[in-house]
């Protein structure tokens, strides 16, 4: 370490019953070419054997455990950043692994162009079938935290920066810009959330077009659970209340993607929430009414045709909704000649 008072880099990873992936996890970070780090661990009140396979860590003076109740991973991330020393702060899951050169090629994205925030790609990795998915990016140094916001919503963008998403994970932040209230407490896209709070107090951001980051993802993803979808709705519409002027028409856009790729997905028959679908009217009613007095234009901020299909939500929420849901799945039957 540099020395016993600062690092330049903390990596907090979160623990909780992770016995089965987090040997390989804290192997990927002792393995980096970068070695000047620290590793706050945090064990978020584990029932498994996860801290035994943990103590094996702990002979190298750059790892430090903590152990706590359980609280959930954003209190966890935040108790670790309060814990850490370093100038940046990276964040790893448990059940995540990261490419040798994670560290070192973040670090010198974000030293070199004296960034707030390095981005790299990502892999998927189905670990249940053996199927590796990947997601990367566009090289650049954005200096415009509108563009960098539009990137984190998956919105159109002129720098056409790629699909970073809004995860926490494969990211380099400056320690400076994450303070408490970063840290949203919500039913699901915790980490959207947090990048919005951040894109708010940055001056530039710079991505990365590798892939560094190994998310592992169960054969049942995410975005297949019941009532996923709705929850992702209450979190974007979080967005709107937490939005400064400068970017509430990018969190208003973001939550009429969001609505619009919902009654997409109702339509193809692939969200079968009944609840979801009941009160999907109520959804774009309730968009309508924040937006009728607002200065946004959702077909140049959106990458789905959000008009034409808030218009079916509505109808799929009516009195009519069976026969209009029915209508508008049978056009698709059609249209994809099936």
């Amino acid at each position: 370490m540099s020395s016993e008072s600062s690092v330049p880099v903390s990596i907090i990873v979160p623990v909780f019953n992770a016995n089965k992936y987090i040997r390989d996890c804290l192997l990927s970070i002792k393995k980096q070419a970068f070695q000047d780090y620290e590793v706050i661990i945090v064990d978020d009140g584990s029932s498994d054997n996860s801290t035994q396979i943990i103590q094996d860590f702990l002979d190298d003076e750059r790892f430090t455990l903590y152990k706590k109740e359980n609280e959930g991973v954003i209190r966890t991330r935040r108790f670790g950043v309060k814990k850490a020393k370093g100038e940046f702060i990276c964040f790893v899951d448990s059940d995540d692994e990261i490419h040798p050169n994670f560290i070192s090629l973040l670090y010198e994205a974000i030293t070199k162009t004296k960034a707030d925030i390095s981005v790299c790609g990502m892999f998927f990795w189905r670990y249940r079938v053996n199927e590796v998915s990947c997601q990367c990016n566009k090289e650049m140094t954005i200096v415009n935290n509108v563009d960098y916001t539009r990137a984190i919503l998956s919105l159109r963008s002129k720098t056409k920066i790629g699909a970073s998403g809004g995860y926490s994970c494969n990211k380099m932040y400056k320690r400076r810009i994450i303070t408490d209230d970063c840290f949203v407490e919500t039913e699901g896209a915790e980490d959207e959330i947090f990048q919005f709070i951040l894109s708010q107090r940055i001056k530039k951001a710079t991505f990365l077009p590798f892939p560094l980051y190994y998310y592992r993802r169960d054969i049942v993803s995410a975005s297949t659970k019941v009532g996923w979808r709705r929850s992702h709705i209450q979190s974007r519409k979080l967005l709107v209340s937490l939005s400064g002027c400068q970017m509430r028409g990018l969190a208003l856009a973001a939550l009429a993607q969001q609505i619009a790729s919902t009654i997409e997905n109702i339509e193809l028959g692939i969200e079968k929430d009944k609840t979801t679908i009941r009160t999907i009217g109520n959804e774009v009613n309730y968009l309508n009414s924040l937006i009728k007095n607002e200065d946004v234009n959702l077909r140049d901020l959106c990458t789905i045709p959000v008009d034409k299909l808030l218009r079916h939500g509505q109808l799929i929420g009516s009195f009519f909704g069976f026969f209009a849901l029915s209508f508008f799945r049978l056009k698709k039957i059609i249209k994809n000649g099936l």
